[in-house]
């Protein structure tokens, strides 16, 4: 990959990583979408790609660590590299209650997978991606219907319109990938809109992620 390649990618990325953080709710005015391509190469090569923002309603922060990209000395993405990361960022913040998404260009190994499924009290608000799967914004695609987490106000009305529980509802994974894209956790009531239904316009739809 030359760097204009490399460029362009890396574009791309970035900017369906600072959509998908509006979209989560974090104040992203401070990291312009419209960078040129000089510019990315510049901090691709400087190792000034990450992205530290707040949350708009939350007390607390999301940062974006680009690990390594395209760095041909890392083979693998393991334990002790999520550790050390993950470390790492937090003492450069010890007062903030930071929320992590990580980058990769390779997947991570299988005891850093079960780290992040294990460990929750280290790795609860952690994230961790294949950088390839960002070049592309997934809820822009004509398929992919509107999801929209319901506040708790909305999903008691819900229960009791249709008379049903939690539970009974059905399921979206945490695991799908618009369910990744908006941070979705398990619990969450999620409701769905799809448009162009050629009766009504469009239709609501309510799931349970799990």
């Amino acid at each position: 990959m030359n760097n204009g390649e490399r460029a362009r990618s890396l574009r791309k990325v970035r900017t369906t990583i600072l959509e998908m953080l509006n979209d989560r709710g974090y104040d992203c005015s401070s990291y312009p979408i419209d960078i040129d391509e000089v510019e990315i190469i510049e901090r691709f090569q400087q190792d000034t790609l990450d992205i530290f923002v707040p949350h708009r309603e939350g007390n607390y922060k999301m940062y974006v660590r680009f690990y390594k990209i395209y760095s041909f000395d890392v083979k693998t993405f393991g334990k002790k590299e999520l550790q050390q990361t993950v470390d790492d960022i937090r003492s450069n913040y010890p007062d903030d209650d930071i929320h992590f998404i990580i980058l990769l260009h390779q997947e991570p190994t299988p005891p850093a997978k079960k780290a992040l499924e294990t460990d929750i009290e280290r790795y609860k608000h952690v994230e961790v991606y294949q950088i390839n799967r960002f070049v592309f914004n997934i809820t822009k695609h004509r398929l992919v219907p509107k999801h929209r987490k319901m506040d708790e106000n909305e999903v008691r009305e819900l229960m009791e319109k249709y008379g049903c529980t939690r539970g009974q509802l059905p399921k979206i994974f945490s695991t799908d990938p618009v369910s990744q894209y908006y941070g979705f956790r398990s619990g969450d009531v999620i409701e769905i809109t799809r448009y162009n239904i050629p009766t009504t316009g469009r239709s609501m739809y309510y799931r349970i992620v799990k």
